[in-house]
Order: C-alpha cells, then sequence, then structure tokens
C-alpha cells in the first residue's frame, strides 16, 4: 500500500493534495487524490472510488443494515480503488468477506492494488475482464452472498448492461439469501428518465419487488434474493 503521511492526512483536510495522474486505453484522465484522510479516484467528469465517502454504496449499506447480514462471498464489478471491500471491512464488519473483483482496465487495477491496504488486497481475487462478457460468457463458478454492480467508464455504462441476457444472467450468480446492489448515476434530468425507465421497464421484472434508493446524484437499484 502506498501509505499518505500523517502531515498530509492533515492538510487534505484543507485542500486536495495530488498524489499521481494517469491514463489508461479505457481512461483518458485517471486522478488519485488525497482529500479529507481518503484516496479518491476521479476521471475528468466522475468519482470511481472515495472509500467510506464513495457515498452511493455507503447509504445503501447502510440502508439495508449489511453489518447484520453473513456476507462470505461478494462480486464486486467496477473497482475504483477497492471502496467497496474498504467499506464493508472498515465500515460495516465484514471482516471476513472474500471478494471476486472485475476490471476492464489494468491502470485501475494496478492502482488499486498500490493503495489498497495489503490486508485487504489478500481477501481480493482481481480479474481483468470485460465485465460483461464475465458475465454472460461463461457458467457461474460460485454463487456469491452480494453483488456491487458498478461499471462506469467515466460517467456512462454501457447499453449492453442494461440487456435482458445481462441481467438475467447475473441472478444466477446470486446465492439463495443475497442481494445485489446497480448503481446508476442520475445527475442530469436524461440520466434520472433513463434510470426511471429502466427499472420499470427491465430492471424490476427481472428482479421483482427491488427498490430503486434516491441518493442524490446516483440511484441505487437493490434486490434482495429470498429462497
Amino acid at each position: 500500500m502506498a501509505k499518505p503521511t500523517t502531515i498530509k492526512k492533515l492538510l487534505s483536510y484543507l485542500v486536495d493534495i495530488p498524489l499521481e495522474k494517469r491514463k489508461s486505453p479505457y481512461n483518458e484522465e485517471l486522478h488519485v487524490i488525497l482529500s479529507r484522510g481518503r484516496i479518491r479516484l476521479d476521471t475528468a467528469n466522475a468519482t470511481y472510488s472515495f472509500q467510506d465517502l464513495y457515498a452511493s454504496f455507503y447509504h445503501s449499506f447502510a440502508h439495508l443494515q449489511i453489518e447484520k447480514k453473513d456476507i462470505s462471498k461478494v462480486l464486486v464489478l467496477g473497482l475504483g480503488l477497492g471502496s467497496i471491500p474498504h467499506m464493508l471491512y472498515h465500515q460495516f464488519g465484514q471482516t471476513q468477506a472474500q471478494y471476486t473483483v472485475v476490471e476492464i482496465d489494468r491502470v485501475v487495477i494496478d492502482l488499486a492494488q498500490k493503495y489498497l491496504p495489503e490486508y485487504l488486497s489478500e481477501k481480493i481475487d482481481f480479474v481483468e475482464a470485460n465485465a460483461f462478457e464475465f458475465i454472460t460468457k461463461q457458467q457461474a463458478q460460485q454463487n456469491y452472498d452480494l453483488i456491487a454492480f458498478d461499471v462506469f467508464i467515466d460517467e456512462t455504462t454501457d447499453s449492453i448492461f442494461r440487456t435482458t441476457e445481462f441481467l438475467q444472467k447475473m441472478k444466477t450468480f446470486l446465492s439463495p439469501q443475497s442481494h445485489l446492489l446497480y448503481n446508476m448515476l442520475s445527475l442530469k434530468k436524461e440520466q434520472e428518465s433513463l434510470v426511471i425507465n429502466f427499472f420499470k421497464n427491465d430492471f424490476s421484472s427481472i428482479y421483482p419487488q427491488s427498490e430503486n434508493l434516491d441518493l442524490q446524484g446516483n440511484r441505487m437499484l437493490i434486490w434482495e434474493k429470498k429462497m
């Protein structure tokens, strides 16, 4: 883990401190920033990761009272710098969970492995792959107690992830008592309209009795599998 000094952490509560800048075939700009004592990963227009301040998932986990759930295997689609495992471990007491994390961008994986604590990295199987192909081109090797969908290139999620094929196949990766969290942006009117229509016409038909949680700039579509 690349660990910022205590002085830098304290200064970051006053002003954001750039740590490094990278680019990749998928992201023209990747900025690693120390902000409010946390490490954040930004693109030109979006935040990919912000430890426990990655609000869309933090508030969703709190809403579900995820600390009370029996979570042993987690599938994360879209990595950032690993905010999801970081939060589950530190803020929600899921210290025994093991993770499979699917990320298409090798540079993002390298950054996560650089900045995550070693004890968290050891719990993660990093898979460099297209999340659509990972889900649709193979049989589920194991069932997961939690699937967190967080796939973005900058502020865009490809429409293939809203297809019936993808949604139905992702469902087969869930264990009998499990949760799916599907993150979408809703900052702009067209994004909000897309989320509402997708939830009403597609998501809720495959995941009945699901929730559409409004998180002020994001929408989290949540489904609990009960069997």
